[in-house]
């Protein structure tokens, strides 16, 4: 109606520019039945408050640029009963327009960029006749980007802060063993573009294979989470360390390379850091002797020189070469068993047969069946091989029971040096022994035994000095066996 039609309010809304709501101020005129005013919402175009989405089944991965699914449509509810449809046009000549929102924890500054749930409501475009925001959310998904099925691929690049590795050229790594874990430091970055790079726990998750400490291959394992899913891989090599290295496996000798030949040759040990290597796991070793130096310079007359040939194994690849050169042990007799020191030698058994006399028949005894013995400085007995650790320089007078003048003379050869000289007891055989009785007869024993208590009063009763010298003999025998 027009302004002269309206006979008792006055107001009106005239050339509207856009849709949307207005409010328009009726006034009572004056004259009329009517008083006062009263103010009315006036929409103007279509309200899409009640519109609801409908979103094209679309799978959009995130790649890092903005996502947003190439058919939106907004389905809008008309006063007669009908529906319109309207559609999304990115280009800003829409019916209306988008807002975007995250509900996880992905800053919203660009909700469409990451992967995961987009929430949108639609705000109506008053350019186009259409106003209100949509009361109903709509909902895509940003999928995440595959990594071993995305192109151009993401790789793990090893990168060695360690200066041990090394890369062939087919780019495959390889890190020495060390007895220590290998976990390479890495970076997640794209083939075509290395700048591009992804970020340890925002953007993956980083694992390695079980051990990565002995010898053999081992992958690295990188696991898409955030915006990227799907594992990729990169091997590396753990390899068998050189057992010559001298700046990774140091050489020690098991006594400290101080003890003489007697004490025993001592055993190469290999070290690598704080790790001893195991004897027959890492490696193993043949000996050879041969004639070296001794410490003034000269030619040693033995093989004093031993050469320890080493092979690694397992973890260990390669030989090495050790020598070691052993200074001869000075013979250095003891004085007797109970002051026998770690160092000295002694005599401790003999060969009985050897020792006696038969006063029928007397002879130069040169006993050489005995045993000559060695302690060690942990208290151990080593015994002195004849003819190979020593030989007899000479023998003392030898005939006559007792020590006096009876003597053996020893010299050091091969490993051993110095000259000693034991005393020798000689004893004469009870079985052939001549007893002489109080009155001045004898018994003679002709082999067996004999009982003690019958050679005891032979003792008691006999005359000093009318004893044949096998009688001194037995005295001695007797002192030492019974401690009569």
């Amino acid at each position: 109606v027009t302004e002269e039609d309206r006979k008792d309010y006055s107001g009106q809304i005239a050339n509207l520019p856009k849709a949307g709501e207005y409010e328009v101020v009726l006034e009572a005129r004056a004259g009329s039945n009517y008083t006062g005013t009263r103010t009315l919402t006036v929409g103007c175009g279509k309200d899409i408050s009640k519109a609801v989405f409908s979103i094209g089944a679309e799978d959009l991965t995130y790649d890092g640029n903005s996502k947003i699914p190439a058919e939106i449509m907004l389905k809008i509810p008309l006063e007669n009963g009908k529906t319109e449809k309207v559609t999304y046009v990115a280009n800003g000549s829409s019916p209306f327009t988008l807002q975007f929102e995250r509900k996880d924890d992905v800053s919203d500054q660009d909700a469409t960029v990451f992967a995961g749930d987009v929430y949108i409501v639609a705000v109506g475009n008053p350019d186009y006749g259409y106003y209100g925001t949509t009361e109903q959310e709509g909902k895509y998904t940003i999928g995440p980007l595959n990594l071993p099925g995305y192109d151009p691929k993401y790789v793990v690049k090893i990168i060695d802060t360690t200066g041990k590795g090394t890369q062939d050229a087919t780019g495959a790594w390889t890190f020495p063993y060390t007895n220590e874990q290998w976990h390479p430091h890495i970076e997640v970055v794209n083939k075509n573009d290395e700048s591009k790079k992804l970020s340890k726990n925002r953007d993956y998750d980083l694992s390695y294979d079980p051990g990565c400490t002995n010898q053999g291959d081992y992958n690295i394992i990188v696991t898409g989470k955030g915006n990227y899913t799907g594992t990729i891989k990169e091997m590396f090599t753990i390899g068998k360390t050189p057992i010559n290295d001298p700046d990774i496996v140091k050489i020690k000798w098991s006594n400290s390379g101080e003890a003489s030949y007697a004490e025993g040759i001592p055993e190469p040990l290999l070290k690598m850091g704080t790790y001893d290597l195991v004897k027959g796991t890492d490696y193993t070793y043949t000996t050879e002797k041969v004639k070296g130096k001794l410490e003034d310079g000269t030619d040693a007359d033995w093989e004093n020189t031993y050469i320890f040939h080493i092979q690694g194994r397992n973890n260990f690849t390669g030989t090495r070469e050790e020598k070691y050169v052993v200074e001869k042990t000075a013979l250095d007799p003891a004085k007797d068993v109970d002051s026998w020191a770690p160092g000295q030698v002694y005599i401790n058994r003999w060969d009985m047969d050897e020792l006696m006399v038969d006063p029928n028949n007397i002879e130069w005894k040169k006993p050489t069946q005995f045993s000559l013995c060695y302690k060690k400085a942990d208290g151990s007995i080593k015994s002195l091989e004849y003819k190979t650790d020593f030989d007899i320089a000479s023998w003392g007078q030898n005939k006559y029971p007792g020590t006096d003048g009876n003597t053996v003379t020893i010299k050091g050869i091969n490993g051993y040096s110095g000259v000693v000289e034991f005393p020798v007891t000689l004893y004469t055989d009870i079985s052939l022994a001549e007893f002489i009785t109080g009155e001045g007869g004898s018994t003679i024993v002709s082999g067996g035994s004999i009982a003690l208590s019958r050679l005891q009063e032979a003792l008691d009763s006999a005359d000093p000095s009318k004893a044949l010298a096998q009688m001194v003999s037995f005295k001695n025998l007797w002192k030492e066996e019974v401690g009569g």
